[in-house]
């Protein structure tokens, strides 16, 4: 079973959600309103629904099939 790791706590959710709010980079906004959340008493699959959902799957090379078809 893992070890659970301490919070800091030198931050609160408040300061968390206006760094996320000043950052430029939407995964590091995601990452610091999932840890703002946990300070709140949020649970991990909670945190989990953080953010939009991206389809791995999902790629931006064109298909093949749409290759073939134009031929």
């Amino acid at each position: 079973m893992a070890i659970p790791v301490a919070l800091r706590g030198d931050f609160k959710a408040s300061q968390l959600r206006g760094l996320a709010r000043k950052t430029k980079d939407g995964p590091q906004a995601r990452r610091l309103l999932a840890v703002a959340a946990i300070y709140d008493g949020a649970t991990r699959t909670e945190t989990r629904e953080i953010g939009p959902k991206i389809d791995k799957t999902q790629s931006n090379a064109p298909s093949m099939l749409q290759a073939l078809q134009a031929e």
